[in-house]
């Protein structure tokens, strides 16, 4: 305040505690507001710190599990041959001071566990690998799952086969190299896999209290055969094709022959003769479909009692034809015509018989298109 001579002593030392007391209530209101911000912004970080502390609380059980499957999980990627069993080894380690019942479970049809110690030794001598074989202890178990009992922290190595035989052969056809080679599982394991074939099957290792050990999680990408026979037949439409096809036996051995085929609906059989020097023969019988529409499958021979490696593999295609079925009198003329589908690209036909009574028209070859015959379709 600017001093004014025409006031007192008195008078100027009351309005000077009047603006001291006015200053000292403004100081007051701004620090209160001051403090009431401060504690709005640490309620509000309390109440977001108890909402991280509800979620971490809710999902620990949760994060803890997803973290101790990630570390018991294994990857592994084979390559298959299609007919021939791809081995290979697991090995689990009990964690446990006491014993333990270890259980085996996975849903792959094409995956077996090898519970004999002999076909574990052939299979161990082919892959080259010299270490001997030590006899897992498989439990009976009335649930049919396989288990074996491990001791007190004892490793062992778990076999398994994998022998793919239900790959779709129009897919084999994505392997297939411009010349008509097919890549092979070194190649294949250098570059991307084709994700359209790849097949994923997990194995869990869980002991009889379901304290999970270990998951295997098997990545699985077929590879065609080499062929050592490629047949294709033909057959009429809607009927069933049966064959018989001989296969040389070696003399110096005395092996009985098996088949397997990749196609359910065909029926293959080995019919064998009672001199061991004779030839097999191989039966093969499967049902055809429409006219155009053919059935490819794959025949696989084994000589070993395991079927390992097959030592012939034949691809087979039967092509059904149309059936026509035509009567007459003998000794009259009768005259029919058949209509031809067409095909969406120009085409040659011709018409031949194997009967000099039965006279075709034309004789001579004849190109047609797919519009002059739209009433076909």
């Amino acid at each position: 305040m600017t001093p004014n001579p025409q006031l007192t002593e008195e008078r100027r030392r009351k309005l000077a505690r009047m603006e001291a007391v006015r200053n000292l209530e403004n100081n007051n209101q701004t620090t209160e507001a001051r403090s009431d911000g401060m504690q709005y912004f640490f309620k509000e970080r309390q109440r977001d710190l108890l909402s991280i502390e509800t979620y971490i609380q809710k999902n620990k059980s949760e994060l803890i599990q997803s973290f101790l499957h990630k570390s018991v999980t294994s990857e592994k990627r084979i390559y298959p041959l299609v007919g021939s069993k791809t081995f290979f080894e697991f090995v689990i380690e009990n964690p446990f001071p006491v014993a333990k019942k270890v259980e085996i479970v996975w849903k792959s049809p094409e995956l077996n566990l090898v519970m004999d110690s002999k076909e574990w030794q052939t299979l161990r001598t082919m892959n080259s690998i010299s270490q001997s074989v030590k006899p897992l202890s498989f439990v009976d178990s009335s649930q049919e799952i396989p288990t074996i009992q491990l001791q007190a922290n004892e490793k062992v190595h778990i076999p398994f086969t994998y022998q793919c035989s239900s790959v779709q052969i129009s897919q084999l056809d994505l392997f297939k190299a411009v010349s008509g080679h097919y890549f092979t599982a070194e190649v294949l394991s250098s570059v991307p896999a084709l994700n359209s074939l790849d097949s994923s099957t997990k194995v869990r290792f869980t002991t009889e209290d379901q304290t999970l050990l270990a998951v295997l999680n098997l990545t699985v990408q077929p590879l065609p055969p080499s062929f050592t026979h490629i047949f294709k037949f033909l057959s009429m439409e809607h009927s069933m094709f049966k064959k018989s096809i001989q296969i040389s036996r070696d003399m110096n051995t005395n092996e009985r022959f098996t088949v397997k085929c990749t196609n359910s609906d065909v029926v293959c059989s080995i019919q064998e003769n009672q001199n061991l020097e004779e030839n097999v023969n191989l039966s093969i019988k499967a049902p055809t479909r429409a006219a155009g529409r053919c059935t490819e499958f794959y025949v696989f021979i084994y000589k070993d009692k395991y079927q390992i490696t097959p030592f012939q593999s034949w691809s087979i295609c039967v092509c059904p034809l149309q059936r026509i079925d035509l009567s007459c009198v003998a000794g009259q003329l009768m005259r029919s015509s058949l209509l031809i589908r067409g095909t969406h690209a120009t085409n040659l036909v011709r018409c031949s018989s194997s009967s000099k009574d039965l006279q075709l028209h034309p004789l001579n070859p004849l190109y047609y298109r797919l519009l002059l015959y739209k009433n076909c379709q």
